[in-house]
C-alpha cells in the first residue's frame, strides 16, 4: 500500500466494517483506530487500537467487536 489513495480506500473499508471508529495512519505508517468519547457505562471499553498494518488492525478490531479484547492492552 503505497499511495494516499490506497490508504484512503482502506480507511473507508475499515469505516464500513467498523462503524463508530475513526482511522488514521501515522507518518511512520502505523495504523490507529479511535472511538469516543464513550459514554460512562462504556468507560472501560477499548477506545484505541493500533497496529503495524491495516490487516493487523482489522484483526484486532474484530477481537474487540467479538469481546476478545474488552479492556485496554
Amino acid at each position: 500500500m503505497d499511495t494516499e489513495r490506497d490508504i484512503g480506500e482502506v480507511k473507508a473499508e475499515l469505516g464500513r466494517e467498523f462503524p463508530g471508529w475513526r482511522f488514521i495512519v501515522s507518518d511512520r505508517r502505523r495504523w490507529w483506530a479511535l472511538r469516543g468519547p464513550l459514554p460512562p457505562e462504556l468507560v472501560n471499553e477499548v477506545d484505541v487500537v493500533d497496529a503495524d498494518t491495516a490487516e493487523q488492525l482489522r484483526a484486532l478490531l474484530g477481537e474487540v467487536r467479538t469481546g476478545g479484547r474488552s479492556s485496554r492492552w
